[in-house]
């Protein structure tokens, strides 16, 4: 973008744009860019790639032309802007006058032989050189990753967990405890449980006389609650040893009602 003349016409790649009357553009407020050249030395790169010139072996003369008239272009659209250009001219300039000038091969001591056979260039191309490493530098690290613009980071919150601290107890209460657990044992009596064998066949004799003497009887009424569990399973194992012999009939009618044990009818 660049502007031109004090009228503050706003041109973009070549092209005017159309800015509002009523807009009011400060001179200053625009930053003026030629053909992307960050600086003399981004020109001077351009101009050495473009002519494909050995930057070890710089001719001054054709640089130095090829410089200066695009200096003079640069001058036409921003005087603030040309003068940094001005200064490399004018490093361009004494170099190539330096070049011209005849070797000293008779110089009177040494720091003057030293610098009649130095070369007026080496200074340029040292400066090239650095800004060749930084540009490369520069391109390397805007080709990584960003964060914020080419991802986003992930946060995670670590949270740990914080230690449960019990308290110390105190030697009165773990006596108290002893005392207690020793009283507790005391109170423990051993208990002995003795088995006892029961036999479905005494007990299938037992249901016999029951229905010899009467036609039928009720389950239940045999098996009160005072009876172990125990004699009860075995009673109704009995009942049913019976009814596979044929010898009973178990009769219910309907599912939790009582059960009814007759002999069987001859």
């Amino acid at each position: 973008m660049n502007a031109r003349g004090s009228d503050q016409e706003v041109w973009v790649y070549g092209e005017k744009l159309a800015v509002p009357e009523a807009l009011y553009i400060p001179p200053e407020a625009l930053e003026v860019h030629l053909d992307n050249f960050s600086g003399p030395l981004d020109l001077l790169w351009h101009l050495i790639n473009q002519s494909r010139i050995n930057i070890l072996d710089i001719p001054m003369s054709l640089l130095t032309e090829q410089y200066l008239s695009y200096v003079d272009e640069i001058k036409q659209r921003s005087l603030y802007l040309a003068a940094e250009y001005l200064l490399m001219a004018a490093l361009l300039i004494d170099i190539k006058s330096r070049s011209l000038l005849p070797s000293k091969k008779g110089a009177d001591n040494d720091d003057e032989a030293e610098y009649a056979e130095e070369d007026p260039r080496n200074e340029l191309v040292r400066r090239l050189i650095a800004y060749e490493q930084i540009v490369g530098a520069s391109t390397y690290l805007s080709e990584r990753t960003v964060v914020g613009r080419d991802c986003h980071a992930v946060v995670v919150e670590i949270r740990f967990a914080t230690p449960t601290v019990f308290p110390v107890p105190d030697i009165s209460y773990l006596i108290d405890c002893w005392r207690r657990l020793i009283q507790f044992k005391s109170f423990v009596q051993p208990h002995c449980v003795v088995r006892e064998v029961l036999v479905v066949a005494e007990f299938m004799d037992v249901l016999r006389d029951n229905v010899k003497f009467s036609q039928f009887f009720v389950f239940q009424d045999l098996c009160s609650q005072s009876m172990p569990v125990c004699y009860r399973i075995v009673y109704f194992l009995a009942i049913l040893e019976l009814a596979k012999l044929k010898e009973v009939d178990i009769i219910q009618q309907e599912p939790l009602a009582p059960l009814y044990v007759r002999r069987k009818m001859t």
